[in-house]
């Protein structure tokens, strides 16, 4: 018959055995970064809100945080992976450049892009997701989405990931799409 502790211990191993089997971890961990807009320093409106490594921390973010259509003019959502500030100057970005889909606020399809967007690149359906670093929902009169790539100079890689993104937002009749280097904030590819 078995002892009372060694009772305990096998259930604290069926229980540590169950919850792992409950999560989904990600490729990545991520970040949710939220610029306020409310200091006058650009870095003391940057709050770090929240982490997830897993599917199931990842929805419970994204269902308990304000959709971007109900974000004050002025404020963004940044979702980055852990280890990469939502900087241009950080170092995984300095030499990238983002992705940009231009969105009206005061549609629904706003929200729908964002999350589409978060869907692609967390879920590790966009190619390439070594150069991927994050992306950025802009909340302005005209809204812009970014996904920021670490390799702009690459074009191969920013062309299909490009294709891949416009492709899977068809559905959204989100136009154009235009790829810009952080340190040329010109466009450089139209799609």
């Amino acid at each position: 018959m078995a002892s009372n502790s060694e009772n305990l211990k096998a259930v604290e191993m069926n229980t540590t055995a169950l919850t792992n089997d409950y999560y989904h971890p990600l490729e990545y961990h991520w970040k949710l970064w939220v610029f306020t807009n409310d200091k006058k320093d650009w870095e003391e409106n940057l709050v770090c809100a929240a982490d997830f490594g897993t599917v199931e921390d990842f929805w419970s973010i994204i269902h308990h945080i304000k959709r971007p259509s109900e974000m004050k003019s002025g404020q963004d959502y940044l979702i980055f992976k852990k280890g990469i500030q939502p900087k241009w100057e950080h170092p995984a970005n300095e030499n990238g450049g983002r992705w940009i889909i231009n969105v009206e606020k005061n549609l629904s399809r706003l929200d729908e892009v964002w999350l589409l967007l978060l869907l692609l690149m967390v879920g590790e359906n966009l190619p390439h997701g070594d150069i991927i670093c994050g992306a950025v929902v802009n909340i302005r009169s005209k809204c812009k989405i970014g996904l920021w790539l670490a390799d702009g100079a690459n074009q191969k890689k920013v062309i299909e990931i490009g294709r891949v993104l416009k492709d899977n937002m068809k559905s959204h009749n989100i136009g154009r799409i235009n790829f810009h280097l952080h340190k040329k904030n010109v466009n450089m590819i139209t799609m």
